[in-house]
């Protein structure tokens, strides 16, 4: 099948521009779509941590937003807000002297968190138990930053 083109910048200043809307099916597949890569698809050295970190910022500001817009397909929309986790991964992060410690002493379960910890949360989340929990921020740091412990 041969295909014609033509120059029509000219005219694109005078042409009506059609906009698509996403649908809500659409944007779920999007959204999951972005998860599986940022969960999945990439390396993560510092640079990946400080993305993950404005991800999670994202996240946090959009949950509430998404969720007004997709509870009423019974949709629930959330956030988890890990703190220092020490992952397969990141974990020579937490190899500079002192600073496990340090982290440690700074939430109110005096450790890092494991994958398993955060994981839970989000397995929570997913679960029918948590049905009628939507567009929150679930802190899961240990209560890292509550203060001094008394």
């Amino acid at each position: 099948m041969a295909v014609a083109s033509a120059d029509v910048s000219a005219f694109s200043s005078q042409m009506p521009t059609e906009k698509t809307l996403m649908t809500s099916d659409d944007a779920l597949d999007q959204l999951r779509h972005i998860a599986r890569e940022r969960a999945f698809g990439r390396h993560v050295g510092s640079d990946r941590l400080i993305q993950a970190g404005l991800d999670a910022l994202i996240a946090g500001v959009e949950s509430p937003s998404l969720a007004a817009q997709l509870g009423p397909r019974g949709t629930t929309v959330n956030a988890v807000a890990p703190g220092a986790t020490r992952t397969a991964s990141n974990g020579a992060v937490f190899d500079v002297p002192g600073l496990t410690e340090q982290i440690s002493g700074m939430t109110a379960l005096s450790r890092l968190g494991a994958p398993d910890d955060v994981a839970d949360v989000v397995a929570f989340l997913a679960s029918d138990a948590a049905r009628w929990v939507t567009g929150q921020i679930l802190d899961a740091s240990g209560g890292l930053f509550l203060g001094p412990r008394i």
